[in-house]
């Protein structure tokens, strides 16, 4: 019986030793995470969404229809019980904020 040997490997021109100094790369700085925005509490929201319905002049009624909303869930806001979540809830926070989003009804004020 004969043995199969195994064939050697072949060493490339790559393996092959330079004379130049292998450079050990920086260390990277830690990247900062990008921080969530604070929890809003439903007393703080109650309290920016009923300032900016006074800023505004709108009754609930306007303010639900403005915001395509029914008035139960206006109220349930406005009365601490709950409050959009998600996206919803940053888009909400940006406008009550001042963010500039301009309603469909306060365009359609506006050209009154």
């Amino acid at each position: 019986m004969s043995q199969k040997t195994k064939p050697k490997p072949v060493k490339s021109k790559s393996s092959k030793a330079t004379s130049k100094p292998i450079k050990a790369k920086p260390a990277k700085p830690d990247k900062a995470k990008p921080t969530k925005p604070k929890a809003i509490k439903p007393k703080h929201f109650a309290r920016m969404f009923q300032e900016w319905r006074d800023r505004k002049s709108y009754s609930q009624r306007d303010a639900a229809d403005a915001l395509g909303i029914s008035i139960k869930s206006l109220q349930n806001w406005e009365q601490e019980r709950s409050m959009p979540q998600g996206i919803g809830l940053a888009i909400l926070v940006k406008m009550l904020q001042g963010g500039g989003l301009l309603l469909e009804t306060e365009s359609k004020k506006n050209k009154k």
